[in-house]
């Protein structure tokens, strides 16, 4: 029996893929499985995988399905009987890695759904040890870019990131899915954490699970996608979630980061809002 099942997304990572599998294979912890899912890369990931590392099963996929399908299908091929945990290619995670999740994840009945630490890559300073929302409703992470003094490890948390995180295979089976795919990227996970919340589990923080992350490796910081997609899947996760009473706040906030994007000649973050503004509209008819 396989007790619980690695999962690591990859679309064209093939440069970080040897030093996140090598630091995925090397746990202190011995029953799991390894799976990357690839979302039809064009570079060299699935050959380098197959020749370096033989021990890890390979999902193949036909085409891009985002960071939402492509963790569907990893989650439906997994083979764990008890938990499911799902990595970002751009990681590099310490050998206890692994068996601080389960162990944290174990220490109640109430808890489904497990953060990891994430560092940003070659630091101390935090990434990530789970998010908030703020007024607006936009995600933030906590701890961000913040010296690790202890004080996260206990935080209260909103939503796990989805940069490394467990979810027990019971939970997700009573959720029905683990992510909407029309979500494509970003929110998801934001999403998944009030679902899990709204049928009674806790989200937790094991500490002790030690994550490097690069961040933004697939899909940069500001650009048209990454604009469009974090704000128009906030409102749909509003929608669906009947958080309404954020959506007048969250709209003031989008209106302001249009017009400034407008006065400073940043096209794309102008074109991405306005798109969202246009979406809204249609779903409103």
């Amino acid at each position: 029996m396989v007790e619980t099942s690695v999962i690591v997304l990859n679309y064209n990572g093939g440069r970080f893929l040897e030093t996140c599998l090598s630091s995925v294979l090397k746990q202190d912890y011995k029953n799991y499985e390894v799976i990357l899912v690839d979302n039809n890369s064009a570079d060299n990931s699935v050959s380098l995988v197959k020749k370096k590392f033989p021990k890890v099963r390979i999902l193949r996929l036909k085409e891009n399905l985002g960071f939402t399908g492509g963790n569907n299908e990893g989650a439906k091929s997994a083979k764990a009987e008890k938990y499911l945990i799902f990595l970002n290619n751009d990681t590099k995670v310490e050998n206890t890695w692994l068996s601080e999740l389960v162990k944290q994840a174990e220490s109640s009945e109430k808890i489904g759904l497990v953060n990891s630490k994430i560092y940003f890559y070659d630091s101390k300073l935090l990434n990530s040890v789970g998010g908030k929302i703020n007024a607006f409703f936009v995600a933030k992470d906590v701890g961000f870019n913040k010296k690790d003094n202890g004080s996260y490890d206990n935080a209260d948390i909103d939503f796990v990131c989805g940069c490394s995180f467990l979810i027990k295979k019971h939970v997700l089976e009573k959720l029905g899915y683990l992510f909407d795919p029309s979500y494509f990227i970003y929110y998801d996970d934001v999403d998944l954490s009030l679902r899990a919340k709204k049928a009674g589990y806790a989200l937790s923080i094991a500490p002790k699970s030690v994550v490097y992350h690069y961040g933004s490796a697939t899909m940069k910081n500001l650009s048209y996608n990454s604009v469009f997609w974090s704000t128009r899947n906030k409102y749909k996760t509003i929608i669906r979630n009947k958080k309404q009473i954020y959506l007048v706040p969250a709209l003031l906030w989008d209106f302001f980061v249009f017009v400034s994007a407008l006065i400073k000649k940043d096209k794309n973050k102008a074109k991405a809002k306005l798109d969202v503004f246009k979406w809204l509209l249609r779903r409103m008819k």
